[in-house]
C-alpha cells in the first residue's frame, strides 16, 4: 500500500463516514421594494450557496418592469434541483432586514421556489453573523 502521506505510513484505513461541507439556508423577514414608498414584506432565504440575488416576480410591485432592465447576456443560472431559471431582467430594490438597509441588484425569475434567494455576494459584504439558535443575524 503506498504512503498517502497520513501519519501511520502505510496502515490500512476504514472509512466510516463522509464528511462534506453542508449549505444551510436561513429564512428572515425583510422588506423590499424599488423605492422606500413601494415596499413589500416577504421572507427572502440567505443562501450560502447561492452567488446572487434572485427575486420573484410575484413579489414585486405591478410595474416592476418600469424600474428594471433588460439583460443583454443572459446568465446561466440552475436551482437546486439543476433545473434552469430562466432571467431577463435586472431590478435594482431597497432592501430592509430590520439591522439591514441598502440598495441592491437582483435578477428576476418567474419560476422560483422561495420569494427571494439574498446570496453569498449580500452575505458577505453585509452580514457579519448568523446566528441560527438565537434565530437573528448580525450586521
Amino acid at each position: 500500500m503506498p504512503d498517502l502521506g497520513l501519519s501511520g505510513g502505510t496502515r490500512k484505513r476504514k472509512v466510516t463516514r463522509f464528511l462534506r461541507r453542508a449549505l444551510p439556508n436561513y429564512e428572515i423577514a425583510a422588506t423590499l421594494g424599488p423605492c422606500m414608498r413601494v415596499k413589500r414584506s416577504c421572507r427572502p432565504v440567505l443562501n450560502t450557496g447561492a452567488g446572487v440575488n434572485i427575486v420573484r416576480t410575484r413579489v414585486l410591485p405591478t410595474n416592476w418592469i418600469a424600474y428594471a432592465e433588460k439583460l443583454t447576456t443572459l446568465p446561466r443560472i440552475r436551482d437546486a434541483n439543476n433545473n434552469s431559471l430562466v432571467t431577463n431582467y435586472a431590478i435594482h430594490l431597497y432592501v430592509d432586514t430590520g439591522g439591514v438597509r441598502l440598495f441592491d441588484s437582483f435578477l428576476v425569475s418567474d419560476n422560483l421556489s422561495v420569494p427571494c434567494i439574498l446570496g453569498t455576494e449580500f452575505i458577505e459584504q453585509n452580514i457579519e453573523a448568523i446566528l441560527p439558535r438565537l434565530q437573528k443575524i448580525v450586521s
